[in-house]
């Protein structure tokens, strides 16, 4: 009977050690969140749109492009045409869905103080960040959009400037 109890409580102790390596511990912060390779925090100044943001990156403010959506415009242009075309729905439907997507990220950022995480993957087309956004609980930003209305997947093509 000794041996067996001897047992569970060895076998216990094991599984709590395992857990506890991979909690937090006190004195950990959300700046260095455990198991977020290549993440750094990041300052958001404001939200463009619902795939875009403006961001304070060491001196200098630029803008970062959320990687693997595409939201709807929130202004009228040819990707609102093209984005209403493909839809079949009229323009102004595809400019409130994509003011609706402004205002969801804009939510998002406003619930995380502003201050967020990113992995970043280079540059698009336009020499914007193209990031991947994390929240303070290290919630994937670019996967909450994509499950909203009003963005779609969108896989970035390489493309070269001529």
């Amino acid at each position: 009977m000794k041996k067996i109890l001897l047992s569970l409580l060895f076998f216990c102790i094991a599984v709590i050690s395992s857990f506890a390596a991979t909690s937090l511990k006190v004195g950990d912060s959300i700046v260095n969140p455990p198991n977020a390779d290549n993440l750094q925090p990041i300052k958001i100044k404001g939200v463009i749109d619902g795939d875009t943001v403006y961001v304070w990156r060491e001196q200098y403010y630029t803008r970062a492009r959320l990687e693997g959506i595409d939201c709807m415009e929130t202004k009228e242009g040819k990707r609102a045409y093209y984005q209403a075309y493909k839809k079949d729905v009229p323009v102004k439907d595809i400019i409130k869905q994509g003011k609706s997507a402004k205002k969801e990220l804009k939510k998002i950022v406003k619930e995380n103080d502003y201050e967020l995480f990113y992995k970043d993957l280079g540059k698009d087309y336009y020499e914007r960040m193209l990031v991947i956004l994390y929240d303070k609980n290290m919630q994937n930003i670019n996967e909450m959009m994509k499950n909203t209305p009003y963005c779609i997947n969108y896989e970035f093509k390489p493309k070269t400037k001529k």
